[in-house]
């Protein structure tokens, strides 16, 4: 789901042509079939070398051209990296023009605001004019509030720098298919780390619905 939306708005930049894409962080490789449809070359990389023999097992592997990179695809890993350097060695992997795209999936957001705290997500460190263009597109999927909701309890949380552009352009959309129902042991197990009694006392027995937020930013290579 996450590659397709990643292919649309990326379609106007590229013309709808794609040769490279650096799955950067890929895990498994759950989104390798998505993006080899649309593109020549698929680079696939993670910290975990299990990670990668198992993404070039289920998906065939694509040899590494030496050309650059037309779209660097990072996916809920740049809060584990030290952020301005990783935006270098993105800007250096992109042709002119090229496109970066850092997206992040939230923990769930849930209808009943006794459940809910936001916290924004914007880790990507754009303000160096000298590497993107300004202008950069955020996009927040599900989150007609703006924000995710921190996986921690209040007392362990931990608010990322935000890196927001002036002209950065900020788009509100709707998708469907995240939506959930759960239970009291779906929320449990979703938050496990949250003092389960309050939630006890807030859930009780009746189900519980939400939804599940990511957030989408998009920059241009100078």
């Amino acid at each position: 789901m996450t590659g397709t939306i990643v292919l649309d708005l990326s379609q106007d930049e590229h013309g709808g042509k794609f040769d490279t894409i650096h799955d950067v962080g890929a895990g498994n490789g759950p989104y390798a079939a998505i993006l080899r449809s649309s593109f020549r070359h698929v680079i696939i990389s993670d910290i975990a070398a299990d990670n990668v023999a198992l993404a070039q097992e289920l998906e065939g592997a694509d040899g590494i051209p030496n050309s650059s990179v037309d779209i660097v695809f990072a996916t809920n890993l740049m809060h584990f990296c030290e952020q301005k350097l990783a935006m270098e060695i993105v800007a250096a992997q992109l042709w002119p023009a090229g496109t970066f795209v850092c997206a992040a999936f939230g923990a769930a957001c849930f209808e009943d605001p006794r459940l809910q705290n936001l916290g924004p997500y914007n880790v990507a460190p754009l303000d160096n004019n000298a590497l993107f263009l300004p202008g950069a597109l955020q996009v927040q999927l599900n989150m007609p509030d703006g924000g995710m909701t921190s996986p921690l309890p209040p007392e362990m949380r931990m608010d990322e720098p935000l890196h927001s552009g002036p002209n950065d352009v900020e788009l509100f959309e709707k998708e469907e298919g995240w939506d959930f129902a759960t239970d009291l042991n779906g929320v449990r197990e979703h938050i496990a780390s949250f003092p389960s009694g309050r939630i006890s006392r807030v859930v009780g027995e009746k189900p519980v619905r939400g939804h599940w937020p990511a957030k989408i930013i998009l920059a241009t290579r100078r």
